[in-house]
C-alpha cells in the first residue's frame, strides 16, 4: 500500500519564504566576500547550514558541489572539508558529494583525505589529452605529469575519478584515440567524457560538407542527450513512490544510453571525416608546393 503525505502548499510556500530571506541575507554577510585570488566563497558555515536543510528534508543522493575548481583555493576548501566532516559527525547524513578539481589534486595528499572524509565520492577531473602537444595547446601546464600516477592517487583516497577527455586540437596525431583509450583502461577511468569541439567545424570548416554534417549530427544528439538524461532523473524522482521497475523511468534510462552510443559513433565520425579531408589536403599541398627542378630552378603545378 502506498501511503502519499498531504503538503499544505500555503504553509510551504511561507517557510521556503522565511529561507530565501535567510539565505539573502547571508548573501550580504561581509564574510562572504570576494578572496584574495578574487573568488566568490560562502562560509563554510553557511554551506552547512545549506546542506543540513536538504539533509532535514529527506535528500539521500548526492550533492554537486559545484565549483569549476573546488581546490582552487586550498585553504578556503581545507576549513570547508573540516566544517563538513564535524557536521557528518554530528549528523550522520547519507548524502554524498561530487565536484569538479584539477589535477593537481593529487599533490596534496591531506587535501584528499580529507576530500574523502568529507564524503565526496567522485570528482570530475579535466584529464584533457595524454597528448604533450594537446596540453601545450590548451594551456594545461598543470597536466604536464605522469597523468596515470596522478588519478591513482586520488583513487586510493578513496574518490572515483570522472575524467574529461578532449579530442580534436590542431596537435592531435592519427593514434590519439588509441592513446586515449589506452590510458583510460591504464588508469581505471570509470567514466570518461570525450569532447569534440564542434564549434570548430562550424567557425573554420563550415563548408566542408562532410564535416559539417557530422557536427550537426553530434550536437543534435549532445542536445538529446543531455536532454534524456535530465528527463530520466525527474522521472525516477517524482516516480519513486510508485512500483519499481516503472516503465517510464526504464525507458528513459535505456534511451539514453543508446543515444550515448550514438553520440560516441558520431563522435568518431566526425573524427575519421576530419582525418580523410585532411590527409587529402596536406597531399594536395604536398603536390602544389614548388619542387626542385634538376637545373636548380623551381616549377609550379597548378591543381585547377
Amino acid at each position: 500500500m502506498v501511503y502519499e503525505r498531504k503538503i499544505d502548499k500555503a504553509a510551504e510556500r511561507e517557510r521556503l519564504g522565511e529561507e530565501l530571506q535567510k539565505l539573502e541575507k547571508e548573501a550580504d554577510n561581509p564574510d562572504r566576500q570576494l578572496a584574495n585570488a578574487g573568488f566568490l566563497a560562502k562560509a563554510p558555515a553557511q554551506v552547512v547550514r545549506e546542506l543540513e536543510a536538504l539533509r532535514r528534508r529527506g535528500w539521500r543522493d548526492m550533492v554537486f558541489i559545484v565549483d569549476d575548481n573546488f581546490i582552487g583555493h586550498r585553504k578556503r576548501a581545507k576549513e570547508l572539508l573540516r566544517e563538513i566532516i564535524d557536521w557528518r559527525a554530528r549528523t550522520i547524513p547519507k548524502m554524498g558529494f561530487l565536484t569538479e578539481a584539477s589535477m593537481n589534486l593529487a599533490d596534496d595528499a591531506e587535501l584528499c583525505e580529507l576530500m574523502a572524509r568529507a564524503g565526496f565520492k567522485k570528482v570530475f577531473m579535466g584529464i584533457e589529452t595524454p597528448s604533450e602537444e594537446g596540453l601545450q595547446e590548451c594551456n594545461k601546464l598543470q597536466n604536464r605529469r605522469d597523468l596515470s600516477v596522478a588519478v591513482k592517487k586520488v583513487q586510493r583516497a578513496g574518490m572515483e575519478v570522472m575524467g574529461g577527455f578532449i579530442v580534436g586540437f590542431d596537435s592531435d596525431p592519427r593514434d590519439i584515440f588509441r592513446r586515449q583509450f589506452e590510458f583510460i583502461q591504464q588508469s581505471g577511468v570509470v567514466t570518461a567524457m570525450v569532447v569534440w569541439t564542434a564549434t570548430i567545424v562550424f567557425t573554420r570548416y563550415a563548408d566542408i560538407a562532410p564535416l559539417r554534417r557530422a557536427a550537426k549530427m553530434l550536437v543534435g544528439l549532445l542536445g538529446l542527450q543531455l536532454a534524456l538524461g535530465v528527463a530520466a532523473y525527474w522521472a525516477v524522482l517524482y516516480q519513486q513512490h510508485l512500483p519499481q521497475p516503472y516503465p517510464l523511468p526504464v525507458a528513459l534510462t535505456v534511451a539514453h544510453v543508446v543515444n550515448g552510443a550514438l553520440t560516441l559513433a558520431t563522435a568518431v565520425w566526425l573524427t575519421l571525416a576530419a582525418f580523410r579531408v585532411f590527409g587529402r589536403l596536406g597531399e594536395l599541398a604536398m603536390a602544389a608546393a614548388p619542387q626542385p627542378s634538376p637545373r636548380g630552378q623551381t616549377i609550379s603545378v597548378r591543381t585547377s
